[in-house]
């Protein structure tokens, strides 16, 4: 299983040319090893800017949650879920661009069929996966992200507790205590996507068309898709 899956990783990550991902290189096998050459990222962890900077102004936490969305839209339109998107798996050059990594959760989704394999890490987990609920798959990066929005406007996740079965009742139950200082276009955007049942959650082009998102900006966020023509039937 973790053969099958560290070569699904590496097939998917083969596929995904996007700057806000942070490409694989080269791979190579040696026995039962597999070694994966990546793109170097020199600025760590956006845990650690987080940690060091506390809750970023919404200014800059847009600037990365356009780079965030841009890249999970390249996936979704690919055909590709994260699955594990956190704040730990997103990391920062030193010019303060954010790259997305370990695609070891991911999968091919497709509308017509169900995932059912329940992964990803608990503070960002969506509640359907704690249900053990089937899902399409995007639905589920889209909560991932409004977590990861939520920890750069706040500077901690919105359901914490000591207790583990405390901690996914309150990820299960969904309500968010927004803080005073958050604008009201950011509340708005997070309310419509931490929502627990997954078919009132608004979706990715949602989020990529939502005000706050594109305040400053003079369109959406760009998700450098290739340009195709068009495909036309033969005469």
């Amino acid at each position: 299983e973790r053969e099958h899956r560290t070569q699904r990783e590496m097939a998917i990550m083969q596929l995904l040319r996007h700057p806000n991902i942070c490409q694989l290189k080269e791979w190579m096998t040696e026995g039962d090893r597999y070694y994966m050459f990546l793109e170097y990222v020199d600025g760590g962890q956006l845990l650690d800017y987080i940690i060091s900077h506390g809750k970023l102004r919404e200014k800059q936490a847009r600037k990365f949650s356009r780079q965030i969305v841009s890249a999970l839209d390249y996936c979704h339109r690919n055909s590709i879920v994260h699955r594990d998107l956190k704040i730990e798996n997103i990391l920062i050059t030193r010019d303060e661009n954010i790259k997305i990594i370990d695609f070891g959760l991911s999968n091919i989704y497709s509308p017509l069929r169900q995932l059912n394999t329940f992964c990803g890490s608990l503070y960002f987990a969506a509640p359907e996966l704690l249900q053990a609920h089937k899902y399409i798959g995007p639905e589920v990066d889209v909560w991932s992200l409004g977590i990861v929005l939520y920890v750069l406007v706040c500077g901690r996740v919105p359901f914490d507790d000591t207790s583990l079965p405390a901690l996914h009742a309150k990820i299960k139950a969904g309500v968010v205590v927004y803080p005073d200082h958050l604008s009201k276009d950011c509340i708005h955007l997070l309310s419509n996507i931490l929502v627990v049942d997954p078919l009132q959650r608004k979706d990715l082009s949602f989020v990529r068309n939502h005000p706050w998102l594109n305040k400053g900006h003079d369109a959406p966020v760009d998700n450098h898709l290739p340009h195709r023509l068009p495909l036309t039937t033969p005469d």
